[in-house]
């Protein structure tokens, strides 16, 4: 008798808990809402992996970005993406499908993360929460990701990637914030601005 209103005291004490718990995919849409209703947030960055450290900038707005860095600038409308190599004085156009964006943009693995990846809750309390995200494919190019959340504002300040290849790269973000509209141009590759540059339409 002892034994089981033991049983049954921890179940009314452990019931609360339970269903205050939050779920993955709860704090992502969270995220995720954050990242679509912002009119603009802007974004610096560093990416650490085997084969160095990198910062650079972005710049978001719903699907649209941008991303600077010394090797690589990219532009992104919604539609297409334009990288430029200034190293080649080259730029590459292409209409990227969601998986390819996702190598160039980490970020929107937050947005797209019900397709095809397993989300998990590793850590929640008052400043900070920390999901899993596990490909449910072999073939994906990002095979896991652990997103370290802002519990205030409910922004990623960290994200560690596992990629296809085996290679791991962590992205810091040392500075994040939410700005007002941008025009669709800052999300479009300024010709004027690199004349003589040359261009592989790979579309």
């Amino acid at each position: 008798m002892i034994k089981h209103l033991i049983i049954l005291l921890t179940a009314i004490i452990s019931f609360p808990q339970c269903f205050a718990a939050e779920k993955a995919s709860d704090i992502l849409d969270r995220t995720a809402k954050k990242f679509s209703s912002a009119p603009s947030i802007s974004a610096y960055y560093t990416i650490s992996s085997a084969n160095g450290t990198s910062s650079g900038e972005m710049l978001f707005a719903g699907q649209k970005f941008h991303i600077k860095s010394p090797e690589l600038l990219t532009w992104y409308d919604g539609t297409t993406q334009w990288s430029y190599l200034p190293s080649e004085n080259e730029v590459n156009i292409s209409e990227p499908t969601a998986e390819e964006l996702q190598s160039v943009n980490p970020f929107t693995i937050i947005s797209t993360f019900k397709r095809g990846y397993t989300a998990k809750v590793v850590k929640t309390d008052k400043s900070v929460k920390v999901i899993t995200l596990t490909a449910q494919s072999k073939k994906a190019e990002i095979q896991s990701a652990t997103l370290t959340i802002n519990a205030l504002t409910m922004l990623p300040s960290r994200i560690d990637l596992k990629m296809l290849s085996g290679q791991k790269a962590t992205i810091t973000i040392t500075r994040l914030s939410i700005g007002k509209q941008v025009n669709i141009n800052a999300f479009r590759f300024p010709a004027k601005k690199y004349p003589g540059v040359e261009t592989v339409d790979l579309r």
